[in-house]
């Protein structure tokens, strides 16, 4: 982060994925000037591979552990405003603790048929619902949804069934009752 007070914390959007959270990260980024990132492009700069490529090539434990590392990194620089953190990190290695310790931490929550509304076009990137049916993707997701959600409940804001501009503007609501100075940021590149 460009300001240099040490109170000031990142804001993390965590939720299964199809939740929106990449979405608001680029949407909210853009519209109020903040500095954002997605953990999992954080995770493939480091790794060199895709997602994908990880699990596949390294395993679930090792992407898992990767993740983590990645997730401390960016919380130790300081330098994004807004993270979108992949939808199994809160639920490894400590994370939700480790992000509620050290930033805001905001679930966006949707149930399972919106989920698979918005996964089904998109499923040749979600490598943990490659090869499966839709039927089955859809046990899948209400399955690890029931598992994470225990994870997911313990953010500090949870915003419910909201669709695009609606989600946004909770968002952005959540963040400006946090600090005033959020919505003067402005960053040198």
């Amino acid at each position: 982060m460009t300001e240099t007070n040490e109170n000031k914390q990142p804001f993390i959007l965590i939720g299964y994925m199809g939740s929106g959270k990449s979405y608001v990260c680029k949407r909210l980024g853009a519209r109020l000037g903040l500095k954002w990132i997605d953990l999992d492009d954080v995770i493939e700069a480091h790794a060199g591979k895709s997602i994908s490529a990880i699990f596949v090539e390294d395993g679930h434990d090792a992407f898992r552990k990767l993740e983590h590392e990645c997730l401390v990194q960016l919380l130790d620089e300081l330098e994004y405003d807004l993270i979108s953190a992949g939808g199994g990190a809160p639920c490894y290695w400590n994370n939700m603790a480790l992000m509620n310790a050290r930033a805001q931490t905001i679930y966006l929550r949707r149930d399972a048929q919106a989920i698979l509304k918005y996964v089904l076009p998109g499923i040749d990137h979600r490598p943990l619902l490659s090869g499966k049916q839709p039927d089955e993707i859809e046990e899948y997701i209400k399955q690890t949804l029931a598992e994470r959600e225990p994870y997911y409940l313990q953010a500090r804001f949870i915003l419910e069934d909201l669709e695009s501009e609606a989600l946004l503007d909770a968002v952005q609501q959540i963040m400006q009752s946090q600090g005033p100075e959020v919505t003067a940021l402005r960053h040198l590149s």
